[in-house]
Order: C-alpha cells, then structure tokens, then sequence
C-alpha cells in the first residue's frame, strides 16, 4: 500500500481505495497488458470486452444527448 495524490484535490490517499474520502473522486488503477479502464466508472476491463460490467458503457458508441447513442468509425469511445 501506497499513498498517492488525488488527482482533483491532491489530498494524499491510499492507492487501494476506490475513491478519494475528502473529495470522491475515482482512484486509477493500475492495469495490465490486456486490460483498459472504463473512463466513466473505473472499472477495469479486458481489452476485448465490449461492455463495462460496472457502469454498461458500451465501447465503440459516442452518445450525444440530441441524436442518443450512435456508432462513430475510425476512433473508440465508451458512452
């Protein structure tokens, strides 16, 4: 266990801990070679997984709150 700064208040936290006791926000963590980190809750995923099991972001789709969820080629997203 190590003690890192958050990245939104740089209050020293636990590099273990979900999240930041003083101000919420998420901890990264560290991944492996197969693996990536759904942006919006974390999670840490397979890199072949299309779906986040923690939140359900799909990858490969961007949402926009005019037109909802739709596929964009040439970049990967999570929405």
């Amino acid at each position: 266990m190590a003690l890192i700064k958050c990245k939104d208040c740089n209050n020293e936290i636990s590099d273990s801990a979900e999240s930041c006791p003083k101000c919420g926000a998420p901890v990264p963590k560290t991944i492996g070679p197969d693996e990536e980190q759904c942006p919006h809750c974390m999670t840490i995923v397979h890199s072949s997984a299309t779906k986040c099991p923690g939140c359900r972001a799909v990858k490969g789709y961007i949402y926009d709150p005019r037109y909802g969820a739709f596929g964009k080629t040439g970049t990967i997203v999570w929405a």
